[in-house]
């Protein structure tokens, strides 16, 4: 009796046979020893999937999935581990995950369409980028509310008082045309009173343009804008002593018109607040704090008490009365809306009768 032998078929060939995506088995010459029906039609070969034995993979590949390919075969030729990798096919916008591994003398290769799932992840990110977007649209509707309410608190009292003062005391005036001292008294309060108004008036223009008007980005260099700044600044500096120290400052990218607007309002302020010094000390200076840069404008003012330096940035809130410094309460908003607006912040410190301290810091790219 004749014995028959029984073949058993190579068990990772019926496993590679039986996947559900593509794969098949190479040698080191790249030349192919085991290919599966799904592979055969993947690569649009017109016959049996065995007839691709031992030809060479790049006489079947498209050029265009050839190097991925190649790279990835390569690798694990070399290090004889398993590997995969994520392709993408623009021109069919497909994603396909490569996966390879050791294999006798070559590597076996299996593919998976994993375009669901980037599509999956695409629209996650999306959804995430749309959840930030409306948290920032969230927190500038939330600073928009916060402007209107001090706007209304500044109808309600800022702007209200110098409206009573001047209709009071026009008709004050009036009654007192036969004494025209008096008249006089009583039309200065009105010119005072029309003053503060337009004061009032022109800060708020000035913080709606800073709000609202798009940034024109440009390269500024921080130094020579200061320079023009205090230069602009002399009449303040009139019969008075000022030991002022300008450090060197970096190059910034910003809006020229609002850094103008930020550096006026921050030396005009260390200015006002340093007038009772027999010698007021201003400094200026900046510092490399990645991935942007922080200047600092430093007095030795009045000074403030640190527990209330949450209100120096918001609008019309002033720690110092109108008798000691003029003001309006917009300037150090202003500040901090341009700041922002580049992408940036501002900060204080100080103490009663010791000085002030404002830092700025602008991101750089």
């Amino acid at each position: 009796m004749t014995r028959h032998a029984h073949l058993h078929p190579d068990p990772v060939h019926e496993l590679l046979r039986n996947l559900p995506d593509p794969a098949f088995v190479v040698d080191e010459e790249w030349r192919f020893t085991f290919v599966n029906a799904l592979a055969a039609a993947f690569v649009g070969w017109p016959g049996k999937p065995e007839d691709l034995k031992g030809l060479p993979l790049w006489e079947t590949f498209p050029d265009a999935r050839l190097t991925p390919l190649f790279d990835l075969g390569h690798r694990v030729m070399t290090l004889r581990q398993a590997e995969h990798i994520e392709v993408h096919y623009d021109p069919v916008q497909t994603w396909i995950e490569l996966r390879a591994f050791p294999f006798q003398q070559g590597i076996a290769v299996q593919y998976r369409d994993i375009t669901p799932r980037k599509q999956a992840e695409a629209e996650r990110e999306r959804a995430e980028s749309l959840v930030e977007q409306l948290k920032t649209q969230h927190e500038a509707l939330l600073d928009a509310n916060e402007a209107l309410n001090a706007f209304t608190h500044s109808v309600a009292h800022d702007l209200r008082s110098p409206v009573r003062h001047v209709l009071g005391f026009t008709a004050l005036a009036r009654t007192k045309l036969h004494d025209p001292d008096a008249a006089r008294r009583h039309l200065d309060v009105v010119e005072n009173a029309g003053q503060r108004l337009s004061m009032v008036i022109d800060a708020m223009l000035v913080l709606a343009r800073n709000t609202t008007l798009p940034l024109d980005v440009e390269p500024i260099e921080l130094e020579a804008l200061t320079q023009q700044v205090w230069a602009e600044l002399s009449p303040d500096r009139q019969d008075r002593t000022v030991d002022w120290t300008l450090q060197a400052l970096p190059t910034v990218q910003g809006d020229r018109s609002m850094l103008h607007q930020l550096l006026s309002n921050l030396l005009g302020n260390a200015l006002k607040y340093t007038r009772d010094r027999a010698v007021a000390r201003i400094t200026v200076w900046a510092e490399r704090t990645p991935p942007g840069w922080t200047f600092h404008v430093q007095d030795n003012g009045v000074g403030f008490d640190p527990a209330q330096a949450g209100r120096l940035f918001q609008v019309f809130q002033r720690l110092h009365s109108d008798t000691a410094f003029e003001g309006t309460g917009v300037g150090l908003a202003n500040v901090k809306r341009i700041a922002e607006r580049h992408g940036g912040a501002v900060t204080a410190h100080g103490s009663p009768g010791e000085g002030a301290r404002f830092s700025v810091y602008l991101p750089s790219p």
